[in-house]
């Protein structure tokens, strides 16, 4: 019995000091580009995303363009960034890679729609 009680105080001071990790915050960026942005430009944005997403705050990053049954003019990116917290969605806005990828984006967005969201299972 006494076994017992030392590896349930144990495992509950385990708990405390590694608490289980909450759940992701996801960062969801769709960009909708303008009707004959070039292959480049574009490309340049991908690399902007993929640049910023190894950011220490970024915890796990995925984009991929949109699959249309039809033929359309302007093409639609998605980036899926994973965060720990509102506040390092904050500070990650606030880095150098961050106004980059603004200053390559801006000439050539048609649409922006932004989505932040707790990951659920």
């Amino acid at each position: 019995m006494f076994l017992v009680a030392v590896l349930s105080i144990v495992m509950q001071a385990n708990a405390q000091s590694n608490p289980l990790p909450s759940k992701p915050l996801r960062h969801v960026v769709i960009i909708t580009f303008k009707a004959g942005t070039s292959a480049d430009s574009i490309q340049a944005v991908d690399q902007a995303f993929t640049s910023l997403s190894k950011e220490r705050l970024v915890k796990d990053f995925e984009w991929g363009i949109e699959i249309a049954d039809e033929q359309v003019e302007q093409e639609t990116h998605f980036y899926v960034l994973s965060f720990a917290s509102r506040e390092d969605i904050k500070s990650y806005e606030k880095t150098p890679q961050h106004d980059e990828l603004i200053r390559v984006a801006s000439p050539i967005v048609a649409d922006v729609k932004v989505i932040d969201y707790w990951a659920e299972e």
